[in-house]
């Protein structure tokens, strides 16, 4: 299931603790949230944290006073609530409502105590239009504009490192910040903060015949941070297999992966202050063919959302029968196939449906607004199912991994036995002593494809009695000549 799913059920988790007790916030939060749906929940915070750092607190000084071996660490809980920001918020509420077949209006509001502070300030205020759908091929799955700073994330940690720790916590953070990526002159610090800003990004994950074939790509930008990839050149002098290639508009670095085919690309713009991350050349915000913001199902769900804000996500419509294509991979899952395809549409099928989603500022408040399959109430209701199928899921996968495990193995078995018997007839054919795999081109298609990483660069003799090569995670494969 994939991760906003997730956090949508926590979400009607946490609603299902809620107290009945409405006080006068809950008329403010009404404004924002529809309350004549099929679900509607509130929670006020008031208290709540002091409450808990007060028990925690005495809880610890407990444990502190009976275990004298045990040097204490002078830590103030209700404190440390503040630090991160738990403050910030005074009180949520959701509501839910089925505004046409098949299409929920989830909304949901963050009544704020002032500005937002520590871990909740890491999505910064300023508002912006929906970019990356755009910029997105037609066919991606997932597309997001956010604006995020992760320099609240790093301040944040350095407040509540000096309040446990000190001074001396303090110093040894603001060294590490200061601390050089290796082989570069650029410092942690200055990577926080390059990359803290506006970005977009886009996804999609392709399958060939199987699921087994699936290819993910994705392409992203951060608003601020091209600077970096000029600093980075020095990386071309090292070991790591990476090719900078300086072209008329742009700065481009070429990033291998060992033992396969695929590339990272980062490319600097010259006249912009991006920095571009994506995997094929070919699926880029510039590559031909029409954008998901043509798409109609996107342009449907768009309509009906804010122009600006600070975060956006729109998913596609998810692909379950390669899922289901997996469990007919071994016996022991293939009879619960067509259980599974039920269980899938009764519970989490809305969830599977196209979903879009805005979040905005609105005096002050965190709002959200989204259209999808699901309510905000279907994603509490199916909590128990949920988790049954990510337990079946977890055990579809563990199997799939023992298939992949030994179709791999028989394949790289197959390309050693055949490596064998053209061995064996060359050298009898040549009389010879032995013979590299190189020298076997006229009695085998060569070069054999590496599996996992293993390499084919053999000698066999006469007196050669296993044939074996290691692959990239240590595992060995071996054959009797």
């Amino acid at each position: 299931m994939k991760l906003k799913h997730s956090l949508t059920i926590i979400a009607g988790a946490v609603c299902a603790l809620l107290t009945p007790h409405l006080n006068a916030n809950f008329e403010e939060a009404s404004e924002y949230i529809d309350t004549d749906g099929t679900f509607v929940a509130y929670i006020d915070f008031k208290g709540d944290g002091e409450e808990i750092g007060t028990v925690l607190n005495s809880v610890y000084n407990e444990i502190v006073a009976n275990t004298p071996e045990m040097i204490p660490i002078p830590i103030d809980f209700n404190q440390l609530f503040t630090n991160l920001g738990f403050g910030s918020i005074h009180s949520m509420a959701w509501g839910s409502k089925e505004i046409e077949p098949g299409l929920h209006r989830n909304t949901s509001v963050a009544l704020m105590n002032g500005d937002s502070t520590g871990l909740f300030a890491i999505y910064g205020t300023e508002a912006y239009p929906f970019s990356a759908p755009s910029k997105a091929p037609t066919d991606a799955s997932v597309a997001v504009t956010a604006n995020i700073r992760l320099t609240e994330v790093r301040d944040t940690i350095a407040t509540v490192v000096q309040q446990i720790m000190g001074p001396m916590g303090e110093g040894i953070l603001q060294q590490q910040l200061t601390q050089t990526i290796p082989d570069t002159e650029i410092t942690v610090n200055e990577v926080i903060e390059a990359l803290s800003g506006k970005f977009d990004f886009f996804y999609s994950e392709n399958y060939g015949e199987s699921i087994l074939e699936s290819e993910p790509k994705l392409w992203l930008s951060i608003e601020n941070a091209g600077h970096l990839l000029s600093r980075l050149e020095s990386l071309g002098e090292s070991d790591l297999p990476i090719t900078f290639v300086e072209e008329a508009t742009t700065l481009k670095a070429i990033l291998e992966q060992p033992g396969s085919s695929k590339k990272l690309f980062f490319e600097a713009p010259k006249g912009s202050s991006e920095l571009i991350i994506y995997t094929d050349a070919d699926w880029t915000a510039e590559s031909e063919g029409p954008r998901l913001v043509e798409n109609p199902e996107f342009k449907t769900l768009a309509s009906r959302l804010p122009e600006q804000g600070f975060f956006y996500m729109y998913s596609g419509k998810t692909d379950i029968e390669p899922l289901l294509e997996m469990l007919e991979m071994l016996p022991q899952t293939a009879k619960y196939k067509e259980a599974a395809s039920m269980a899938i549409d009764l519970f989490i099928g809305g969830f599977l449906e196209p979903n879009m989603v805005a979040v905005t500022i609105q005096d002050g408040n965190y709002v959200s607004e989204q259209y999808a399959g699901y309510s905000t109430k279907q994603a509490f209701t199916t909590i128990p199912a949920a988790m049954m199928i990510g337990i079946g899921a977890g055990i579809a996968i563990s199997a799939l991994g023992k298939v992949r495990e030994n179709s791999r193995n028989a394949t790289v078995k197959n390309n050693l036995r055949y490596i064998g018997a053209a061995a064996q007839q060359y050298l009898l054919e040549n009389d010879a002593t032995e013979v590299s795999v190189d020298q076997l081109t006229d009695y085998i298609a060569l070069p054999f494809e590496s599996i996992a990483g293993e390499s084919y660069d053999l000698t066999i003799t006469a007196e050669t009695e296993e044939l074996s090569v290691t692959l990239e995670d240590g595992t060995v494969i071996s054959i009797d000549l």
